[in-house]
């Protein structure tokens, strides 16, 4: 029997964790982790096609970057995660799959819970739509200014709600504006616009996350002039 002969495991069943793929029970948080009590932490979302993580290193370094942003020393163990993905999704059976990876903040000093932690953990791809996109425009300001400005750390609540509410009102996503009424990103995705035959996206400097597809579809873009 081949493994497309049998039902894949649970996505969810096991996942990475400092170097060693386990249960999901055993990949446990500290209740006086910096993450859980302050959204202090950073993670970055992969796409794994053929059973291997896509432009890893390219989020790896964005992630170093978040780590540094919030003042966190980068763990040693992610030196080994495109291995580690790669062995989960063999482990899951799963050649196509989103792939997240977190990095917790662990423990304040002399509390108990240790160090910071690890995790990949698997999910299914998100289908496409099957209805027009429709985007509209987020109720808040957004803030080139703030500290989190491009960095994608776990202090994400404010996305996480302002996505929620346009999915609950029927649109895909909105976009964040800011003071001078300059669109900067949507709430999970970067911004492009075709005018002129030119192809334009907001300048990192400004604020928006600099996404790893971003940075691909500007490549892409100079190639073909």
């Amino acid at each position: 029997m081949t493994p497309a002969d049998r039902n894949p495991p649970p996505v969810w069943e096991r996942v990475w964790c400092d170097g060693a793929i386990v249960p999901v029970a055993e990949a446990s948080v500290s209740c006086f982790d910096r993450t859980l009590l302050y959204g202090l932490g950073a993670f970055e979302t992969v796409r794994v096609h053929g059973g291997r993580p896509f432009l890893l290193d390219r989020h790896l370094v964005r992630m170093q970057r978040s780590l540094a942003a919030v003042g966190l020393p980068a763990p040693a163990c992610l030196d080994a995660l495109t291995a580690g993905v790669t062995a989960l999704a063999a482990a899951l059976e799963r050649r196509s799959c989103v792939c997240r990876i977190t990095v917790t903040a662990g423990a304040e000093g002399g509390q108990p819970g240790g160090g910071p932690r690890v995790l990949a953990q698997m999910r299914e791809v998100p289908r496409p739509p099957r209805r027009p996109v429709v985007v509209g425009i987020a109720p808040v300001v957004a803030d080139p200014g703030s500290p989190l400005a491009g960095v994608k750390s776990t202090n994400y609540l404010l996305h996480y709600l302002l996505r929620e509410r346009a999915e609950a009102a029927g649109r895909l996503d909105d976009l964040l504006v800011d003071a001078a009424g300059r669109v900067l990103e949507a709430t999970v995705s970067n911004v492009f616009v075709v005018r002129g035959g030119r192809l334009l996206t907001p300048p990192a400097e400004e604020g928006p996350l600099p996404g790893i597809i971003r940075g691909v579809v500007l490549e892409l873009a100079r190639e073909q002039g």
